[in-house]
């Protein structure tokens, strides 16, 4: 590699064609159709609930991010509220940013790939990458919608700095804006990974015969160096963290597992997405097997048409075989890892969206006959318009959950200022949960147990078994109530061991003695 004195990204004009531009155009419009209503309501998820009703909590969100490992996501979100953003109550500005970072980040990708000529393949990767209904994930989780793009963008911007200037310097440049990418949030990882893994494929699939020079020129190696470079050093900086860090509880960023542990992980989550996935039927599941399959046929086509040795042939064949279950399972490194809590956002399997939009360009690339292409394009039209509905679907469904939530809430304060010497009371403590707000949902993502893993993206507040803080919260914001959701560990034990009795004694809300005070605390029995 050469290395310039005076490094510069080539930016220029942010986009180098009018192809390119009518892709952004037609991905913001279908963006605007799919998920604009997450743009104006005022739905909230879990986490949004906590700070919704009080100023930026610099201490709360740092103490969460160090222990995820997300070091400068505290930073970046005091440095937003310092501007006078608050990014959770930003409803409109977040979408917006987030809505543009993921269609520049998957344009960028196609640029890494080097189809960005090729329209109708640009623009597959671009709407699968954006209307896949797992993103919509990002924009139910208010206080992360922001924070969630930039990262994105960013890893990838890396990645094509990196493969364009193939630099010494270039290659450093790409390494450190995906460890910053990571330091945000390490969602990028999985994009940045399913990139690299189609650089190769797009490479193999190439009609020139010689191996050697398609992955020379597309950087493939590159990148992967930039990959790992950019990993080592984000892990480094968690290492350093660790070491200086004095607060235990702020020391286990680093997620370490036996392989056999990762392996039921990964099990679990493959018996989620393909069982009991509620986001695609069963007939949206056999037309992505049709795209596999596809993509399989154009393999086998394209090795055996290279003028080539068998063996080579062979090898080709093979790599390609690796490199997509590769970038498959770089979709699903980061929600394995999440799995450890019992927890499994959709969010965190993203990468998936541009897994299928890579999949599906490579087979409009290298299909040539104009009515293979139409078809594809026609089966390809109808998966988008159902992803589509997907997404009005689950911002619907959030509002409703929200507004049950309420309701239930006022039932509470009802409840709870119908109790003798009501007035006395400072702190509620809210023990149990209650799956009310879900019922009857598409989307629902229940955690009110470890045992009880799904697949879903609307949550309810009283569905969870979250600090008691978030519930009262609610009970503050929405319905006027002044408690306080702190609790000591006598609280805390006072109001589990009533609940436990109640529970035996007289079911749980609003069941007689459901909702009782003690002295200046209100314990709630869901």
């Amino acid at each position: 590699m050469t290395n310039p004195p005076n490094f510069q990204p080539n930016v220029g004009r942010w986009f180098e064609s009018d192809r390119e531009i009518r892709v952004f155009i037609i991905a913001i419009l279908a963006s605007f159709i799919a998920k604009g209503i997450a743009a104006v309501n005022g739905a909230f998820s879990v986490d949004d609930i906590l700070f919704i009703n009080s100023p930026f909590d610099g201490a709360a969100v740092t103490e969460v991010s160090f222990r995820d490992g997300r070091l400068l996501y505290p930073l970046f979100l005091e440095m937003l509220w310092r501007l006078g953003l608050d990014s959770q109550k930003s409803t409109s500005i977040s979408f917006l940013v987030f809505t543009l970072c993921l269609i520049l980040t998957a344009q960028l990708a196609c640029r890494v790939w080097k189809i960005e000529e090729d329209f109708y393949a640009c623009l597959c990767v671009v709407l699968f990458a954006t209307l896949h209904p797992y993103q919509a994930d990002f924009l139910t989780w208010k206080m992360g919608t922001i924070t969630s793009g930039i990262p994105l963008l960013l890893s990838l911007y890396g990645l094509w700095c990196a493969a364009l200037h193939k630099s010494r310097s270039s290659l450093a440049f790409g390494a450190l804006c995906i460890a910053l990418s990571l330091n945000i949030h390490q969602i990028g990882i999985s994009w940045v990974a399913v990139t690299v893994c189609f650089s190769f494929i797009f490479a193999l699939l190439r009609k020139n015969s010689n191996i050697k020079e398609n992955l020379t020129s597309s950087s493939a190696f590159i990148q992967l160096l930039a990959m790992i470079l950019g990993v080592a050093l984000y892990l480094s900086t968690l290492i350093i963290f660790e070491f200086f860090s004095n607060d235990p509880a702020q020391s286990n960023a680093l997620y370490t597992a036996d392989l056999f542990t990762i392996a039921n992980q990964a099990s679990t989550l493959l018996n989620l997405i393909i069982y009991k996935n509620p986001f695609f039927s069963f007939l949206t599941d056999l037309v992505f097997v049709f795209f596999l399959l596809s993509f399989f046929f154009i393999c086998i086509n394209s090795t055996r048409n290279k003028n080539t040795t068998r063996g080579l042939k062979a090898g080709i064949l093979i790599s390609l075989s690796l490199a997509i279950l590769a970038a498959a399972i770089s979709c699903i490194i980061f929600p394995t890892i999440t799995l450890q809590k019992g927890q499994l956002f959709p969010r965190t399997m993203s990468a998936l969206g541009l897994f299928w939009g890579a999949l599906c360009a490579a087979l409009i690339v290298h299909l040539r006959q104009e009515i293979c292409r139409r078809t594809l394009l026609g089966i390809f039209s109808i998966v988008f318009f159902v992803f589509i509905g997907i997404n009005n679907q689950i911002f619907s469904e959030q509002i409703r959950a929200n507004h049950r939530d309420i309701e239930l809430g006022r039932k509470l304060i009802n409840q709870i200022t119908a109790l003798e010497g009501h007035q006395f009371i400072e702190r509620v403590a809210i023990i149990g949960t209650n799956q009310d707000s879900l019922r009857g949902l598409r989307f629902p993502l229940d955690l009110s147990s470890p045992q009880r893993l799904e697949v879903g993206i609307v949550m309810s507040i009283f569905a969870n078994k979250y600090n008691n803080q978030y519930r009262v919260s609610l009970l503050n914001d929405a319905l006027g109530g002044n408690f306080l959701g702190e609790l000591d560990n006598a609280q805390a034990e006072e109001a589990t061991s009533y609940c436990r009795y109640s529970l035996k004694a007289n079911g749980k809300f609003p069941a007689a003695g459901s909702v009782v005070r003690s002295g200046a605390l209100a314990i709630v029995c869901l």
